[in-house]
């Protein structure tokens, strides 16, 4: 079986959720009996791929581009992917994201991941909306086959696009966030933990909310927020108004290793997003073993189980209770430690691949 992952995502994202999906799959889709893998990233950015076997990555990373050029650079390296695949066929291509035009030959079939449908669903949240949406139109349209990375996902797809469930499968995510051993806390006091993005759906407003609704958490703990730019003006003029003084609300970035550092020594992590097509950040925090506080939108609920406690998406009292709950309950804390670790140790990069390659062979006819 000869699989080749087209360029896209690799040219355009050099760290993010997408490209270490794609980079986790393809590496242990590689490893495979009977199975060779192509990723056609000839003039990729994303370091994800350094390690990888030279026999797999087609291509070399080069220096980081300022962000409008991205897009030049996706598209010359799928002229490229398609000369490549005239001259060194595939039995199947997974394209790595959305795009109006095929990167496989006419006649090579083609699967296509499906992360969420927040552009169709949320679209005043989500940027580019009517290109993107044209695009993922034009690319579910031709693909053989659609892998969805949970069931919230497929629901949505199914809601949105006049397709039969039979062209859909549900393959859920892994995780490969180590300890962070090595790497020292953030802070010497307790600390809530963010994680990620926090503008439009994230809805990190309803967070700073419920804070300001218990002044006592933020004299007690820090928030710490990792990731995403520093705080705006209007992040830093919105503390303000809600008298949160802004020196108990940090932001940190750094690397996998601090990422990880930051959930080991968190006492909370707070996550109230209102829709995730699966949502990572929480299980990292999970199999880190973070207990973890979550909103009930879209996938979360099928991501965590029992394992966290889930508030009203978007109803900041309702998220201010559910911390108090567990903050004030160290053996609801203990025990959302450990049904976390439970949780999470059944999602894994390794069935994933498993899974997914399981999809190559029915649409190649060749498995089950």
């Amino acid at each position: 079986m000869r699989i080749s992952f087209d360029p896209q995502i690799f040219s355009l994202q050099a760290y993010g959720g997408v490209a270490r999906y794609f980079h986790e799959t393809a590496m242990r889709v590689a490893a495979l009996v009977d199975t060779r893998v192509s990723v056609l990233a000839f003039a990729h950015i994303n370091p994800y791929l350094q390690a990888a076997p030279h026999d797999v990555v087609i291509g070399r990373r080069i220096p980081a581009l300022p962000g409008p050029l991205l897009p030049f650079l996706a598209i010359a390296n799928q002229l490229l992917a398609r000369a490549w695949l005239a001259r060194n066929p595939a039995d199947l291509v997974h394209e790595t994201y959305y795009s109006r035009a095929p990167t496989a030959p006419a006649g090579t079939p083609m699967v296509l991941t499906v992360f969420d449908m927040i552009h169709e669903k949320f679209p005043a949240y989500a940027p580019r909306t009517k290109r993107i949406v044209a695009w993922k139109r034009a690319a579910i349209g031709r693909a053989d086959h659609l892998i969805c990375i949970s069931e919230n996902t497929q629901r949505d797809l199914l809601d949105v696009y006049d397709i039969p469930r039979s062209r859909t499968s549900v393959v859920k995510l892994g995780f490969s966030l180590q300890s962070g051993a090595g790497a020292a806390a953030p802070a010497a006091e307790p600390y809530l933990l963010y994680v990620g993005k926090r503008g439009g759906y994230k809805d990190f407003t309803t967070l700073l909310e419920a804070l300001a609704l218990r002044p006592a958490l933020t004299r007690d703990f820090l928030l710490v927020c990792f990731g995403d730019a520093p705080f705006s003006g209007g992040e830093l003029a919105l503390m303000r108004k809600l008298g949160l003084p802004s020196e108990r609300v940090r932001h940190v970035a750094g690397d996998d290793a601090q990422l990880a550092a930051c959930y080991r020594h968190a006492t909370l992590f707070v996550y109230p997003s209102r829709y995730e097509g699966f949502g990572l950040p929480p299980l990292e925090a999970m199999a880190l073993g973070c207990p973890v506080v979550c909103s009930n939108a879209a996938s979360l609920p099928e991501v965590v189980g029992d394992a966290a406690r889930m508030f009203e998406a978007g109803d900041a009292g309702s998220l201010r209770a559910v911390m108090d709950s567990v903050l004030g309950s160290p053996d609801l804390a203990a025990r959302l430690r450990s049904t976390g670790l439970i949780r999470a140790a059944s999602f894994s990069w390794d069935a994933c691949a498993r899974q997914t390659h399981a999809v190559y062979a029915r649409v190649l006819g060749t498995g089950a």
